[in-house]
């Protein structure tokens, strides 16, 4: 092993090995995920954005930043002659910092190629929640540079959760559906539960809990539950790292309006990250 890191929310462990992967733990050591094709180390540079969706990596063949939740290949850079031994990134991970055995510092701008693309901010947000890696990073970058108008938009959308829970008996009935003989419909109630995300991920968990699914239901549930999860930690990931003061008062409001539960979580986090940034 290279190296090893804690997430800034201390939920996961991330290592590099000599294999050239990276792992995933939680904190009990249990393997969460892993990345294989994350190049060749000899040190250990390694490190996780501060609102923990990504982690950059640095190589023999130079830096790269890879999406956490689905281990995809984000942005590259290789002008480094030599391994590196260290990356970090900067304030709101809009930059890099990457050091190597050349005796060079780089200090890359991780917002350069994206925004050159004119897109509606609903079809971006669109983007964003139900896309994964390199097309809905793109979208968080590029609904970055429009602070004002992206804090109302996502200020909307989480309220828009928080005010429309759905029904129990709805949910239960397309758990059911997710063992369905027909493709086609155990398909389209994947898509529905996936469509529902975080207004329906405390249910979820709570039918998971229950202990009365079958183990092929349970894998399904998780593997939903996962993805509503990271699709959603996008969207408050970016409400926490615009530059608006309307943001923090959006964020006090989200949560007085939220229940406990796993949104709740993530805008506690979202308002300590705001905080430490000051």
């Amino acid at each position: 092993m290279y190296g090893v890191r804690l997430s800034n929310d201390q939920s996961l462990i991330a290592t590099v090995d000599r294999t050239g992967s990276i792992r995933f733990f939680d904190r009990e050591l249990n393997p969460v995920s892993v990345i294989n094709d994350a190049g060749s180390f000899s040190y250990g540079a390694l490190h996780f954005s501060r609102n923990d969706l990504w982690v950059g990596v640095g190589n023999a063949d130079g830096v790269r930043v890879f999406d956490v939740e689905s281990g995809r290949a984000l942005w590259t850079g290789r002008d480094h002659q030599k391994p590196l031994y260290a990356v970090n990134f900067g304030a709101r991970d809009r930059t890099i910092l990457s050091g190597g055995t050349d005796g060079v510092c780089y200090l890359w701008d991780l917002q350069a190629d994206f925004g050159s693309e004119e897109w509606d901010p609903e079809r971006l947000f669109s983007v964003l929640i139900r896309q994964e890696g390199r097309p809905a990073y793109a979208a968080y970058r590029q609904l970055a540079q429009t602070p004002e108008q992206t804090t109302a938009l996502l200020t909307r959308k989480l309220a828009e959760i928080i005010k429309h829970p759905v029904s129990d008996s709805d949910v239960r009935r397309s758990i059911v559906a997710l063992g369905a003989p027909s493709r086609k419909i155990a398909e389209r109630a994947r898509t529905q539960l996936l469509d529902l995300g975080m207004a329906i991920y405390d249910q979820l968990s709570k039918h998971l809990e229950a202990g009365n699914l079958t183990e092929r239901k349970r894998l399904m549930v998780k593997d939903l539950m996962r993805r509503i999860s990271g699709r959603t930690r996008r969207v408050v990931a970016l409400l926490a790292d615009l530059e608006t003061q309307v943001a923090d008062m959006s964020i006090d409001q989200l949560l007085q309006a939220s229940r406990p539960g796993k949104l709740n979580g993530m805008l506690k986090e979202a308002k300590k990250r705001r905080e430490s940034m000051l």
